[in-house]
C-alpha cells in the first residue's frame, strides 16, 4: 500500500512538474507577445515618420523643380541657399545668376536662420545637403513650417 501511495506522490509530482513548465512557458510566450506588440508600435511609428519624411522631400524637389523651370516667372526671386561653401558654390552653378537674387549663409543643420531680411515672406530657401538623420528632417520640416511652399531641397550636384 505504501509503494502504491508513493508511486501516486511521485505520479502527481511529476504531473505539477509538467504543468509549471507548461506555466513558464506561457508566461513567456505572453512576454514575447508583448515585446512583440512593443517593437510592432516602434515600427509603425517609423514608418509614419518615414512616410511624413519622404512627403517632406517629395515637396521640396517639386519645389526645386519649379526654381529650374525656365518657364516660371520667378524673376529676381530673393533665394537663401543655405550649406557649406561647397555644396552652395555647386547649387549656385547650378541656378545661374540672372534670374535670381541669391543670398548665400554658411550653415548645418543644427542651427537657426537668421531673419534679417527684408523679403522674409517672398524668400526662397534652398537646402544645398540631404537630409539623413532624424534631426536633419525636423530641421526640414521646421522650415517648411516656416517657409510654407518655398523650401526646396538641392543637393548632390557638387558630385556631378
Amino acid at each position: 500500500m505504501l509503494n502504491r501511495i508513493k508511486a501516486i506522490k511521485d505520479l502527481f509530482l511529476e504531473k505539477l512538474d509538467t504543468i509549471l513548465r507548461r506555466l513558464d512557458r506561457l508566461e513567456d510566450l505572453d512576454r514575447t507577445t508583448k515585446e512583440i506588440a512593443a517593437l510592432n508600435r516602434r515600427l509603425d511609428t517609423f514608418a509614419e515618420a518615414q512616410l511624413e519624411n519622404e512627403a517632406a522631400l517629395l515637396q521640396s524637389s517639386i519645389r526645386t523643380l519649379q526654381l529650374l523651370d525656365p518657364s516660371t516667372s520667378l524673376e529676381k526671386t530673393p533665394l537663401l541657399l543655405l550649406g557649406d561653401a561647397t555644396e552652395i558654390a555647386a547649387v549656385q552653378a547650378m541656378l545661374g545668376t540672372q534670374k535670381y537674387r541669391i543670398q548665400t549663409h554658411e550653415w548645418e543643420w543644427e542651427m537657426a536662420i537668421a531673419q534679417n531680411t527684408s523679403d522674409v515672406d517672398s524668400l526662397h530657401v534652398v537646402i544645398c545637403k540631404l537630409p539623413r538623420e532624424p534631426q536633419h528632417w525636423e530641421a526640414l520640416h521646421k522650415l517648411q513650417q516656416h517657409f510654407p511652399g518655398r523650401v526646396a531641397v538641392c543637393a548632390g550636384f557638387n558630385a556631378l
